[in-house]
């Protein structure tokens, strides 16, 4: 029966991102934006806890009615959502595969007090509204955790080209689950004066939260940012992974450079990569409920292109990590 629902799985993920990757052929009068974001812990000299996430993803061009424009699948939850009408409106697409591991890599065994191996595959639809002073996103994403998420392959083939240690662990990984995932963020202006004649600084404030079986969590936390273009590119500083530089939210902005900081406090209900499954006998280590995020980073974009660079540095997502804190930066190189 397990081996039904696993392929069963993977059959609908694999075909939903091939239904997905055709989506921008409906678009051929217009052009999104295709981005590809990479978080490492390798810059800071580490190699554990959240140390690896790719990140595809489709942003579609600015709409005046997603309701009309995008397809049914968006269409019919935008109609739900009653998305401003004078507001910019979209929706995008990412299929990403992220990876967690312990300190000690060269153990064949789970150790005490150690975050367990976990890989999370999984797709992510996303609408989004924006103006020069509000930006909503709702998404929905589906995927799994386990050993089907490909990432020890993955890990060992990176591995295998850098020169590191071979990752020894993996076949105590989280066991296979299937993830669904509801998330809503919103980001509210403070303030935005301008301090030179073509540089503004800005200030807001954002929540958001998220529902399912993968990581449920609520959180707050502010924005502030110096540069040129921020009335048009309002709420594209995130704080989730691979999102640092949301391109979604740079959809109506045709250039701008712009540096960014920012701050998350967050509670944590439950995390599925240290609480899901393990093989009997494995040692647990418990969900850290109350965690905080800081992110700094830069964008440069012109019409058909940009690049993004940001380091994020968070508290411990377990209660018995011996570090207060870990850091990982994070690329992203983006097309339109």
């Amino acid at each position: 029966m397990r081996s039904f629902f696993i392929q069963k799985s993977k059959t609908t993920l694999l075909s939903l991102c091939c239904a997905l990757s055709v989506v921008p052929s409906l678009h051929a009068s217009e052009s999104g934006t295709w981005a590809l974001t990479h978080d490492n812990d390798g810059v800071v000299g580490t190699d554990y806890n959240y140390t690896s996430g790719l990140f595809f993803r489709w942003s579609s061009p600015d709409s005046e009615d997603l309701t009309k424009t995008a397809p049914f699948w968006i269409s019919t939850p935008a109609e739900w959502l009653s998305l401003n009408p004078n507001a910019h409106q979209g929706w995008g697409v990412e299929v990403s595969q992220q990876m967690w591991a312990p300190k000690d890599i060269s153990q064949t065994q789970p150790q005490p007090n150690e975050r367990p191996y976990a890989g999370l595959l999984y797709v992510k639809n996303s609408i989004y509204e924006q103006t020069d002073s509000v930006a909503n996103q709702y998404s929905f994403s589906l995927g799994l955790v386990g050993p089907d998420s490909y990432t020890e392959e993955a890990q060992k083939i990176i591995h295998s080209i850098i020169g590191s240690p071979d990752p020894q662990g993996w076949d105590n990984q989280i066991q296979y689950q299937p993830i669904a995932q509801l998330g809503v963020s919103t980001d509210r202006l403070i303030f935005r004066k301008p301090v030179s004649i073509y540089n503004d600084i800005d200030m807001g404030w954002m929540a958001r939260a998220e529902l399912g079986n993968y990581q449920s969590e609520v959180a707050l936390g502010g924005t502030f940012r110096f540069g040129e273009g921020l009335s048009d590119s309002f709420g594209s500083t995130g704080f989730t992974h691979g999102n640092f530089i949301n391109t979604n939210f740079l959809s109506n902005s045709k250039q701008g450079l712009s540096f960014f900081s920012g701050y998350e406090f967050r509670y944590r209900f439950y995390d599925l990569t240290i609480e899901g499954d393990l093989p009997d006998g494995s040692p647990r280590v418990d969900t850290q409920h109350l965690q905080t995020t800081v992110v700094i980073g830069g964008v440069f974009y012109q019409p058909r292109w940009g690049v993004g660079l940001s380091l994020a540095t968070s508290s411990a997502d377990y209660e018995q990590d011996h570090k207060e804190i870990y850091s990982y930066g994070s690329i992203t190189l983006f097309l339109r």
